[in-house]
C-alpha cells in the first residue's frame, strides 16, 4: 500500500460539495475520493494553509490534515499538489524536503516556461518522476481517437474554451500536441479579450502544426455557462468532442452529392466516454509505473511542451 499526501484543500484537491462528490457519490472527482477509493492506497492526510479547510477536507475523507507540509511526519509514497497554480513553484520545490517516490500535479504544472523548466530540471536532479492531470490524457476512449487521428488528413481544428488560456487552453493544446506533429508556429488573435477568469484572460489564437496549419484556439465568455468542445474536420467527415470530452460524435458524408460538392451526413454515429472516470485512471496509472515500472501517461516533459507553445506566441 502507497502512503499519500494531498497539498491542496480545494475544489479538485478534496472539497467539491457532497452532491457532487464525497464518499458515498459514484463520480469521483477530487484526488481526495480516488485516493478514499482505491485499495492500495493510504490518503495520510491533506494540507492546506486554511485550516478549517483543512480540518473540513480530513473529516469528510477520513485522514489527518494539516497546517503545512512539515507537520506529516508519515513516509509519504505520493504527493498530490493540488494548490493554485500561481503557488505550484514554491509548493513544489517544498515537496523535494519530503523525498515522496512521484508526484501528481495539477496543470498547468507553472505559469511559465521558465519555471515549468525549473521545476522538471529540479525534480529529475533528485530522480523523483512527476506525473501532470491532463484529464483527457487518461481517458482510453479519447486517446484511441488520438492515436487514429494520427493517420488521417486534418483539414482544420476549431477549440472553444473559457476561463483562461492558461487555466483552459492548455487542455487543449496538450491535446493537440499528441496528434498534429511539431508545433511551427502561433500568434494570439486580434480579437478583444475576455476577462472571465482573473489574471488570465481568455484569448483567440491560431496555431500552425506539422499535420495542420488551420488550429483556432477560440476564447469565449464563460460567465454565464461553460463550455470545452473540440471541432476535427478530416477529409471524410467530421469529428465532434463535445460536453467538456463527455462524448464524441461522427459525421460522415452523405452518399449523394449536391452540385459538385458532398455533404455531411448529421446522422448520430459516436460514442460516450468515462470522462468522469479520468481521476481512477490517473492513479492506476501511477500505482503501476510504481509496482511495474508502467510508462507514465503524461509527464513533466509534456507540460512543457505546452508551455513552450505559450512563450512562443508570446505569454
Amino acid at each position: 500500500m502507497y502512503n499519500v499526501l494531498i497539498i491542496g484543500a480545494g475544489s479538485i484537491g478534496a472539497l467539491k460539495p457532497d452532491k457532487y462528490d464525497s464518499p458515498l457519490t459514484e463520480n469521483i472527482l477530487t484526488h481526495a475520493h480516488a485516493v478514499y477509493n482505491n485499495d492500495e492506497l493510504k490518503l495520510i492526510g491533506i494540507v492546506d494553509k486554511d485550516l478549517k479547510k483543512a480540518k473540513k477536507a480530513g473529516d469528510k475523507w477520513s485522514c489527518f490534515h494539516y497546517g503545512n507540509i512539515n507537520e506529516c511526519k508519515d513516509k509519504i509514497d505520493i504527493v498530490v499538489c493540488a494548490v493554485n497554480t500561481e503557488y505550484h513553484k514554491e509548493v513544489m520545490k517544498q515537496i523535494i524536503q519530503i523525498d515522496p517516490r512521484i508526484v501528481i500535479a495539477e496543470k498547468p504544472l507553472t505559469n511559465s516556461h521558465k519555471d515549468c523548466k525549473y521545476i522538471i530540471d529540479l525534480y529529475a536532479g533528485n530522480g523523483i518522476p512527476i506525473a501532470v492531470n491532463f484529464p483527457r490524457r487518461y481517458i482510453p476512449e479519447i486517446q484511441n481517437l488520438m492515436i487514429s487521428l494520427r493517420k488521417r488528413k486534418i483539414q482544420n481544428i476549431n477549440v472553444q474554451y473559457v476561463r483562461g488560456f492558461q487555466r483552459d487552453a492548455c487542455h487543449a493544446i496538450d491535446l493537440l500536441n499528441q496528434f498534429l506533429g511539431e508545433y511551427k508556429d502561433g500568434w494570439i488573435l486580434n480579437v478583444e479579450e475576455i476577462l472571465d477568469n482573473p489574471d488570465d484572460a481568455t484569448l483567440t489564437a491560431h496555431l500552425i502544426y506539422d499535420k495542420c496549419d488551420n488550429v483556432i484556439i477560440q476564447g469565449c465568455n464563460g460567465k454565464h455557462y461553460s463550455v470545452f468542445d473540440i471541432k476535427i474536420m478530416v477529409d471524410n467527415g467530421l469529428i465532434e468532442i463535445k460536453s467538456h470530452s463527455s462524448v464524441v460524435y461522427f459525421y460522415g458524408l452523405k452518399a449523394t452529392e449536391y452540385g459538385n460538392f458532398k455533404s455531411l451526413d448529421y446522422g448520430f454515429d459516436g460514442f460516450y466516454t468515462s470522462m468522469n472516470k479520468h481521476l481512477i485512471y490517473l492513479y492506476k496509472n501511477v500505482v503501476n509505473h510504481l509496482k511495474h515500472k508502467e510508462k507514465l501517461i503524461c509527464t513533466g516533459a509534456d507540460a512543457l511542451k505546452v508551455q513552450k507553445i505559450y512563450k512562443e506566441i508570446g505569454l
